[in-house]
């Protein structure tokens, strides 16, 4: 072989430059990136972060609102959104409002129970003027008439005060609040919407609360209440407005006892004439309402005197 046409390659290291065809043109240095494109591109990352931490955010909380009601001789517990559970009494209607800030409740008519689901926003209840704040406990709201309301407290502690303005949704100041009163369990209040007073009645005992509470359980608790009490309380369940006449105060005040079912008017009317002589007469009022007269026979031997 022409020792001419031999190409000998000498021995490279690891690092050594490549030699270059003649033909390739020399490498460039390369050019500095300027600071203006620098801060270009910073700031359209940052645009693009900005974008991305704005869509990630969670949507404003929606206004959720509604309403429960039972009719006349109905009672049962209803699940409110925010998962507090509120039962209603015969003839009961409640409205209520939620947001991002605050659960509010209206108590138009009848009688209803709390029982309050724990969580951050505080929970109001207003019935007419009167306005209460809790947030983890039980408690009852009777709007009694138009100008009355009476709040018994089943369990934990709440504020009542008079508020400034009516309506689903209003809020009184932070500082109203803390101004407020107290009151805690077994405590009873009646709120007075004409003048806007509270007036704290006795400390209930376990026996007194569920006495008042069986309307829960369908029931109406008339131990040792007086037959006018008893007989009103009845009426509260019927399906129409029914009133009272009694022959003398000696029968009004005279105490009954027992449970009965909160719609068995007419069998308690049985019961009252079997039991204690007392017969009943049914007419119809001057607006519709049933009026049912009281009486009973008076025993001659018995109120005649010796000689």
């Amino acid at each position: 072989m022409d020792p001419g046409n031999i190409l000998v390659f000498r021995t490279r290291k690891i690092g050594d430059d490549i030699p270059r065809r003649r033909s390739e043109p020399p490498e460039r240095p390369a050019r500095p990136v300027s600071f203006r494109v620098i801060v270009m591109i910073a700031a359209a990352v940052v645009g693009c972060l900005v974008i991305g931490i704005h869509n990630l955010e969670a949507p404003a909380p929606l206004t959720v609102t509604g309403s429960f009601s039972t009719a006349r001789g109905q009672h049962g517990c209803n699940t409110a959104p925010d998962t507090s559970v509120v039962c209603l009494n015969t003839g009961t209607t409640v409205r209520y409002l939620l947001n991002g800030h605050v659960r509010h409740f209206e108590v138009d008519s009848g009688e209803a129970a709390f029982s309050v689901h724990t969580e951050n926003r505080p929970l109001e209840v207003g019935s007419g003027r009167l306005l209460i704040r809790d947030i983890d406990t039980r408690f009852d709201v009777y709007r009694k008439n138009s100008s009355t309301v009476v709040v018994t407290v089943l369990d934990g502690a709440i504020k009542m005060l008079a508020r400034s303005n009516e309506g689903l949704g209003s809020r009184e100041p932070e500082s109203a609040w803390k101004a407020a009163p107290t009151f805690r369990r077994l405590e009873q209040i009646e709120f007075d919407d004409t003048t806007g007073t509270l007036v704290a009645r006795r400390i209930l005992t376990e026996r007194d609360l569920s006495q008042f509470m069986a309307w829960q359980n369908g029931e109406v608790d008339l131990t040792n209440k007086p037959l006018s009490d008893a007989l009103q309380e009845l009426s509260r369940y019927q399906p129409a407005d029914v009133t009272f006449a009694y022959q003398d105060k000696e029968m009004r005040r005279m105490r009954v006892g027992g449970l009965v079912g909160s719609t068995h008017l007419d069998d308690f009317l049985v019961w009252l004439e079997v039991k204690h002589g007392i017969q009943h007469k049914q007419t119809s009022g001057v607006h519709g309402e049933a009026v049912i007269t009281l009486s009973r026979k008076r025993n001659a031997e018995a109120h005649r005197q010796p000689h």
